[in-house]
């Protein structure tokens, strides 16, 4: 047998499968449109049928305007070049001219920040200082319209608020942006729009924050069975809770020592995270979790009031649970903050209330490391109205 022959699959053997089918969409010029959906829904290749990578089996898409997709960064660079080197290599093979790259070369390299680096092959970068520049190279060249694929977790706690904040100035001067995220802080903070595609197909499209919520309940829901097989395998189901009354978070807030809001703190000082709740009617037995997710979603820290003995009670109408943390320590990153509430009266399974997302960087003082530390102290309070 020659195994470098194509093999012949016939058609009765043949099995399609639809990456995408049947989307249709416009965007506005000067959206920003989230694409959002689980692995394999179809969102990156979508975004390469857009960026003219790949080709549609049936349909077209029609670009107006110049495009830029941020899919791989760094996929060009040559390991033996220095980094000054791949900068013009990247640079043209995003279309910028010689001269169009010199003049950027500076504000390239101090966005990057590896000005000491850029003289070393990249081959001798980490991961971390080779998508860097790679980011560094691809947002200065300034198109109309901007594909961005799970490309804003790069670098430090540092650097990605840098690219945050870039992405932004970009979106602000009136250009396009499509992107693809698992983050619901970027989806709701910087698109308009969001598509969520479900194998293939368009399975809700509207505002950012209802598609990106109505999604994450979906992933909830989706995932509670297997939640449930667990817990039967380690011991008798308890039955459900009675329903209580409705109760949604109306916003969540960092504050600092001094008590001020902030999105930026530092390892080791207090913090207290600030929860607005408003609830149809008095709710006891109410269990409040704080998870502080790092890249791939990995939970690093968890801090539940029930797993330390503490049910709480929310009024009717808004109140504020606030969650104080002694010292937070955790290592310098850029952390999506995950805040359940759930009722679990004695002798019942617990039963989610609500439950949402925010965005916290944690920075160590004096460049100093840090590693995780879990055993910390916490309390849960609820400040009722007027208080």
């Amino acid at each position: 047998m020659n195994l470098l022959l194509p093999r012949y699959v016939s058609p009765a053997n043949r099995l399609d499968h639809w990456a995408l089918r049947d989307v249709s969409f416009d965007v506005r010029r000067g959206r920003k449109l989230a694409l959002v959906g689980e692995n394999g829904s179809g969102k990156s290749t979508l975004l390469k049928i857009i960026a003219r990578l790949i080709q549609p089996t049936a349909g077209e898409v029609a670009v107006n305007g110049s495009v830029l997709p941020l899919l791989e960064l760094g996929a060009g660079f040559h390991p033996d070049l220095t980094g000054y080197e791949n900068v013009f290599l990247q640079g043209a093979v995003l279309g910028l001219s010689r001269e169009e790259i010199r003049r950027r070369l500076g504000d390239i390299i101090a966005f990057s920040g590896l000005a000491d680096f850029m003289d070393t092959p990249v081959k001798y970068y980490s991961a971390g200082m080779f998508v860097r520049l790679g980011f560094s190279v691809a947002i200065h060249c300034n198109p109309d319209i901007l594909l961005v694929d799970e490309i804003l977790a790069v670098g430090d706690a540092d650097f990605q608020d840098k690219s945050f904040h870039k992405m932004m100035e970009f979106v602000g001067q009136g250009r396009t942006l499509i992107l693809v995220s698992h983050s619901i802080f970027a989806i709701r903070e910087i698109c308009d729009e969001a598509i969520w595609l479900d194998e293939g197909r368009i399975r809700a499209a509207g505002p950012a924050r209802e598609v990106a919520e109505a999604y994450m309940r979906w992933s909830h829901d989706r995932a509670r069975p297997f939640e449930e097989s667990r817990r039967k395998g380690r011991a008798s189901p308890l039955p459900p809770a009675p329903a209580p009354h409705s109760c949604r978070i109306a916003g969540v807030r960092f504050l600092d020592s001094g008590g001020q809001p902030c999105e930026k703190t530092l390892s080791k000082d207090p913090l207290v995270v600030a929860i607005e709740c408003e609830a149809d009617g008095e709710i006891a037995d109410v269990g409040c979790r704080v998870v502080f997710r790092a890249k791939q979603d990995t939970a690093i820290l968890q801090l539940d009031s029930l797993a330390q003995g503490t049910a709480l009670t929310l009024p009717r109408g808004r109140s504020t649970l606030r969650v104080a943390v002694g010292s937070l320590i955790a290592k310098q990153a850029a952390y999506d903050v995950e805040v359940f509430l759930f009722h679990r009266p004695p002798g019942f399974a617990p039963t989610i209330l609500s439950q949402t997302r925010s965005r916290l960087a944690v920075a160590n003082r004096d460049g100093v490391p840090t590693n995780y530390f879990l055993d910390l102290k916490w309390e849960f309070e609820v400040a009722h109205p007027g208080q």
